[in-house]
Protein backbone atom coordinates (compact mmCIF):
# COMPACT_ATOMS: atom_id res chain seq x y z
CA UNK A 1 0.00 0.00 0.00
CA UNK A 2 1.13 3.53 -1.11
CA UNK A 3 2.40 5.85 1.76
CA UNK A 4 -1.16 6.96 3.83
CA UNK A 5 0.70 9.82 5.17
CA UNK A 6 -0.18 12.72 2.59
CA UNK A 7 -4.06 11.73 2.92
CA UNK A 8 -4.04 10.80 6.55
CA UNK A 9 -4.82 13.91 8.31
CA UNK A 10 -4.39 12.37 11.62
CA UNK A 11 -0.12 11.36 10.91
CA UNK A 12 0.06 15.18 10.17
CA UNK A 13 1.09 16.95 13.43
CA UNK A 14 -0.70 20.36 12.42
CA UNK A 15 -3.56 18.85 11.23
CA UNK A 16 -3.87 16.64 14.51
CA UNK A 17 -3.52 19.46 16.69
CA UNK A 18 -5.74 21.95 15.05
CA UNK A 19 -8.85 19.31 14.36
CA UNK A 20 -8.56 16.95 17.32
CA UNK A 21 -5.95 18.38 19.66
CA UNK A 22 -7.48 22.03 19.99
CA UNK A 23 -11.06 21.06 20.42
CA UNK A 24 -10.26 18.08 23.23
CA UNK A 25 -8.68 20.98 24.59
CA UNK A 26 -11.61 23.22 24.24
CA UNK A 27 -14.13 20.77 25.62
CA UNK A 28 -12.06 19.96 28.97
CA UNK A 29 -11.94 23.84 29.56
CA UNK A 30 -15.90 23.75 29.71
CA UNK A 31 -15.44 22.57 32.39
CA UNK A 32 -14.34 25.69 33.78
CA UNK A 33 -16.60 27.99 32.08
CA UNK A 34 -20.03 27.36 34.66
CA UNK A 35 -19.65 30.82 36.10
CA UNK A 36 -19.66 32.16 32.31
CA UNK A 37 -22.06 30.45 30.13
CA UNK A 38 -25.28 28.83 30.91
CA UNK A 39 -25.66 25.11 31.06
CA UNK A 40 -27.19 25.12 27.25
CA UNK A 41 -24.52 27.26 26.15
CA UNK A 42 -22.08 24.65 27.28
CA UNK A 43 -23.78 21.28 25.92
CA UNK A 44 -24.22 23.65 22.55
CA UNK A 45 -20.56 24.30 22.51
CA UNK A 46 -19.53 20.59 23.42
CA UNK A 47 -21.64 19.15 20.49
CA UNK A 48 -19.98 21.76 18.34
CA UNK A 49 -16.38 20.72 19.37
CA UNK A 50 -17.66 16.31 18.67
CA UNK A 51 -19.82 17.55 15.89
CA UNK A 52 -15.93 18.76 14.32
CA UNK A 53 -14.14 16.25 15.63
CA UNK A 54 -16.27 13.84 14.05
CA UNK A 55 -16.82 15.22 10.84
CA UNK A 56 -13.34 15.15 10.57
CA UNK A 57 -12.93 11.46 11.60
CA UNK A 58 -15.28 10.64 9.28
CA UNK A 59 -13.64 12.91 6.09
CA UNK A 60 -10.24 10.71 7.36
CA UNK A 61 -12.38 7.64 7.09
CA UNK A 62 -13.54 7.92 3.68
CA UNK A 63 -10.25 9.03 2.46
CA UNK A 64 -7.98 6.83 3.88
CA UNK A 65 -10.03 3.63 5.33
CA UNK A 66 -8.48 4.25 8.83
CA UNK A 67 -10.20 1.71 10.76
CA UNK A 68 -10.27 4.43 14.18
CA UNK A 69 -11.70 6.84 12.02
CA UNK A 70 -14.29 4.28 10.63
CA UNK A 71 -15.89 3.74 14.23
CA UNK A 72 -14.76 7.25 15.96
CA UNK A 73 -16.37 9.27 13.12
CA UNK A 74 -20.33 8.03 13.65
CA UNK A 75 -19.61 7.76 17.34
CA UNK A 76 -18.69 11.36 17.74
CA UNK A 77 -21.72 12.78 15.57
CA UNK A 78 -24.15 10.54 17.51
CA UNK A 79 -22.47 12.03 20.89
CA UNK A 80 -22.91 15.36 19.81
CA UNK A 81 -26.99 14.94 18.21
CA UNK A 82 -27.56 13.60 21.95
CA UNK A 83 -26.06 16.61 23.01
CA UNK A 84 -28.17 18.51 20.88
CA UNK A 85 -31.15 16.79 22.14
CA UNK A 86 -30.06 17.55 25.50
CA UNK A 87 -29.54 21.32 25.12
CA UNK A 88 -32.75 21.33 23.42
CA UNK A 89 -34.52 19.55 26.66
CA UNK A 90 -35.74 16.74 24.16
CA UNK A 91 -34.06 14.17 25.75
CA UNK A 92 -33.54 14.03 29.65
CA UNK A 93 -30.88 12.18 31.24
CA UNK A 94 -30.77 13.57 34.28
CA UNK A 95 -28.21 16.49 35.63
CA UNK A 96 -25.40 14.44 34.75
CA UNK A 97 -26.42 13.67 31.11
CA UNK A 98 -23.77 15.78 29.42
CA UNK A 99 -21.38 14.33 31.00
CA UNK A 100 -22.06 10.87 30.66
CA UNK A 101 -22.85 11.29 27.08
CA UNK A 102 -19.33 12.82 26.62
CA UNK A 103 -17.31 10.61 28.30
CA UNK A 104 -19.16 7.68 26.83
CA UNK A 105 -18.26 8.99 23.19
CA UNK A 106 -14.60 9.80 23.76
CA UNK A 107 -14.69 6.09 25.94
CA UNK A 108 -15.82 4.64 22.73
CA UNK A 109 -13.57 6.26 20.17
CA UNK A 110 -10.28 5.69 22.83
CA UNK A 111 -11.51 1.50 22.63
CA UNK A 112 -11.51 2.07 18.66
CA UNK A 113 -8.21 2.30 18.27
CA UNK A 114 -7.66 -1.70 19.91
CA UNK A 115 -8.94 -3.03 16.31
CA UNK A 116 -6.14 -0.82 14.61
CA UNK A 117 -3.74 -2.70 17.20
CA UNK A 118 -5.07 -5.90 16.07
CA UNK A 119 -6.21 -5.43 12.58
CA UNK A 120 -3.96 -2.31 11.00
CA UNK A 121 -4.23 0.70 11.02
CA UNK A 122 -6.23 1.04 7.33
CA UNK A 123 -8.73 -1.04 5.38
CA UNK A 124 -7.16 -2.70 2.49
CA UNK A 125 -9.01 -0.66 -0.76
CA UNK A 126 -11.40 -2.87 -2.26
CA UNK A 127 -10.74 -4.42 -5.86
Amino acid sequence: MADARPRDLSAQRFSFLSIWGLPLVLLFSLNFTTSNLGPVAQIGAAAVLLAWMGAACTINAVRRRRLHCIIAGPVLLLGSAFLVLLALSAIDLGPDGPTYVIWGALGIVALSFVPEWLFGRYLAAKP
